[in-house]
């Protein structure tokens, strides 16, 4: 998706229904940055960036807790760039977490590696946690589509499990942190090499991640607007990956050396990889 095509977005707090709790606020000028947190210029350093404030009684949403940019730097591989959050505050523990649908497809934002927001799905809207351990507040955004949920509008409970939320994890394996056998994988990686990973970590046995897909989650290797799609024509950017998967599995052998737990990358030709875990 263009981006830059996004030229308004929605910014609203709701509720563990999605329900609006506060007024929404409009990001429309991608020359500003837009700081959120419960009072983001308490320190009158933000600048001339613009304020989205949440009057939360709960510390765990930071006072100047995150901020939301147009990049046209960082991720300037195609389109001009995209719309961006980065996490702000340094309390312990305290997180900012981006998602899409019902906490699919979570990422844990790390301070000064901004996150693009993953508005490229069929409602254009993503959510974001703000907080720790499950205490905090939810985002959503979206770009003004009326039918755009964050929820599973045909499940029974219509409303979000927040215990799936602040690296909650269902064995030793934790999708927000990406540290086992005390390393932490992205450390090891190049910026390509993360973007990569952090594709393959959304996958599974069941759900596979075709090459165009993780192709497709570098920027940098993608065509700029106005030439021709790469990978249709004479598929170059396959020896990248090629080169990138085997430095992730170098990196992933010598983590599995420290320990007893072991991440390892599976293929299955023609259909795509997933991340194995053992002991599950």
């Amino acid at each position: 998706m263009n981006n830059k095509k996004l030229d308004r977005l929605f910014l609203g707090f709701v509720d563990e229904k999605e329900k609006l709790i506060s007024a929404k606020n409009i990001i429309s000028d991608n020359t500003k940055k837009y700081y959120i947190g419960r009072d983001p210029n308490h320190d009158e350093k933000m600048g001339s960036g613009e304020i989205i404030k949440y009057d939360s009684g709960n510390n765990n949403f930071a006072r100047r807790h995150a901020v939301i940019y147009f990049d046209e730097n960082r991720f300037s591989g195609q389109n001009g760039g995209y719309w961006v959050i980065d996490h702000l505050t340094d309390a312990v523990d305290v997180e900012t977490i981006i998602f899409e649908g019902n906490l699919r497809n979570q990422i844990s934002v790390q301070k000064g590696k901004p996150e693009k927001l993953p508005l490229g799905n069929h409602f254009q809207v993503c959510g974001i946690f703000v907080g720790k351990n499950g205490s905090g507040e939810l985002i959503k955004i979206d770009t003004g589509i009326t039918s755009a949920s964050l929820l599973d509008l045909d499940a029974d409970e219509k409303e979000f499990n927040f215990e799936l939320l602040s690296g909650t994890q269902t064995h030793w394996w934790n999708p927000n942190k990406m540290e086992y056998n005390g390393e932490k994988v992205t450390d090891h990686l190049n910026r390509i090499n993360e973007m990569i990973f952090k594709e393959l970590s959304k996958g599974s046995e069941s759900q596979l991640i075709s090459k165009k897909r993780l192709i497709n989650s570098v920027p940098d290797w993608l065509p700029k607007e106005g030439e021709i799609d790469v990978y249709v024509i004479d598929h170059s950017n396959e020896n990248n990956l090629k080169t990138a998967i085997s430095n992730i599995k170098k990196t992933l052998e010598y983590i599995n050396s420290k320990g007893t737990n072991k991440v390892e990358i599976v293929t299955k030709p023609k259909k795509g990889r997933y991340l194995k875990f053992t002991p599950k």
